[in-house]
């Protein structure tokens, strides 16, 4: 069996194993809050959840100032949608203030997706044009299993998160919350969600409702920074740096004329630290030279490896993704 979709099988066996443990419980007479749907999709709704999470984080906001909340969540809501996704992006050595909004990727992707086709461009012409390719996580193929793992707990604390801010926001202006509960689809989708009274919402003026609906998108923005912040304390220790961070190889185009393999991780480049994907872009669009040196992990062995190669066929031959790597069996 191929070791890239094993992964991707221990997921979804741990998955029925949940399922049988939720029928089993049920069938032994424990009262399970937790509904499974065709046993591929799990949700949990919980009234008491309003009265012991959500209306004291809504007694908490009535001590700020009802215009300051639109202000924040409002305002941070229409920069992140029309204009820039304000994220110090230093970490990845990239200047700029953030992100591209979702509103200008995809406006920018339709119009090169338009040009690909009118002018017969291939993919990676495409890209090098600038559209903005997405890769869907599936663990074992586009994701390590031990990655995933991360990336499971970062989403079921985004999700919690950004739910309990259109709660705690709705609370604080009095709208009653019905419940609230999260949902997951085979441990590769998740949501949450609130249940606010819909026509308690909509007779509430333009800005409240807008400051409701903000909220969670200000809330994970939030997050964001804190994420930032974390990183920038590992980029502190060596360490932490050489152990947890770099981008891997997912892909290569011509095997045989680069020395990289599937499954190698790059951590840096002309000893730069590489964060992420977005590092690793900045750093060779950016090279003064036509030849940059990688460093790079083997997580196979353990070996640490240099190589010289030229930006042009760096760019053209790889396909990676961002992640919070740790390498097996290194040791420092």
């Amino acid at each position: 069996m191929d070791v890239q979709y094993l992964g991707l099988i221990i997921v979804i066996a741990a998955w029925f194993t949940l399922v049988g443990i939720i029928y089993l419980l049920r069938y032994l007479g424990f009262d399970v809050p937790v509904r499974v749907y065709y046993g591929v999709f799990i949700m949990l709704r919980d009234e008491e959840l309003v009265k012991e999470v959500i209306a004291p984080l809504g007694n908490l906001l009535r001590r700020v100032p009802g215009w300051l909340i639109i202000l924040l969540t409002v305002g941070l809501f229409s920069v992140s949608m029309f204009v820039i996704v304000p994220i110090p992006l230093a970490i990845m050595s990239i200047n700029a203030w953030g992100l591209p909004s979702m509103l200008y990727l995809m406006f920018k992707n339709l119009v090169l997706m338009v040009i690909a086709v009118t002018h017969r461009l291939s993919p990676m012409e495409t890209v090098e044009r600038g559209f903005t390719p997405l890769a869907p996580l599936i663990p074992g193929v586009t994701v390590s299993l031990y990655t995933f793992l991360y990336i499971i707990v970062a989403i079921g604390i985004g999700i919690l998160l950004h739910e309990l801010a259109h709660g705690a926001v709705s609370s604080r202006y009095g709208i009653r919350i019905k419940s609230g509960g999260a949902f997951a689809l085979l441990f590769l989708a998740f949501g949450g969600f609130v249940e606010i009274d819909e026509e308690e919402l909509r007779n509430r003026g333009l800005l409240v409702r807008l400051a409701v609906y903000s909220s969670g998108v200000f809330m994970n923005i939030v997050l964001a920074y804190i994420a930032v912040a974390l990183v920038e304390l590992a980029l502190l220790s060596p360490s932490l740096t050489q152990s947890l961070l770099g981008t891997t190889v997912v892909y290569v185009a011509n095997s045989t004329d680069i020395a990289l393999k599937n499954g190698y991780v790059i951590t840096a480049v002309n000893n730069q630290p590489i964060a992420s994907i977005y590092s690793l872009i900045s750093i060779l669009s950016s090279a003064n030279s036509s030849n940059v040196t990688l460093t790079v992990f083997n997580p196979a062995d353990g070996a640490v490896l240099h190589e010289v190669l030229s930006t042009r066929n760096l760019t053209m031959a790889l396909l990676g993704y961002s992640a919070v790597h740790k390498p097996v069996g290194y040791s420092r």
